[in-house]
């Protein structure tokens, strides 16, 4: 359902529109799954997976602060640390499973 839902809005976003989608996810092993089940079902649409969560190196967490290229969609998968200790500044869209 995830993944039809990130396809639907990415497919579907307006072509002036640069701002990322945020999902907020339980913990890692949900957001690892998560991120293995998009891939596969938005397969070829422009867009790139970005994971966040306490576990990852300090390198790693701030590639969700990095802006997406052009005609691309930022996706984060995160745990509440999104929520409640950073904030990421170009994103519209937020998804709370």
């Amino acid at each position: 359902l995830l993944a039809r839902l990130v396809q639907h809005l990415v497919t579907n976003r307006n072509p002036s529109d640069d701002g990322s989608i945020l999902v907020f996810l339980a913990g890692a092993p949900e957001i690892n799954s998560a991120m293995e089940t998009i891939k596969r079902g938005t397969s070829g649409l422009p867009m790139m997976i970005l994971p966040l969560h306490g576990g990852l190196q300090p390198k790693e967490q701030s590639r969700v602060f990095q802006r997406a290229s052009r005609g691309f969609t930022k996706v984060i998968l995160s745990t509440n640390v999104a929520e409640t200790s950073v904030t990421i500044p170009d994103c519209t869209v937020v998804i709370d499973t």
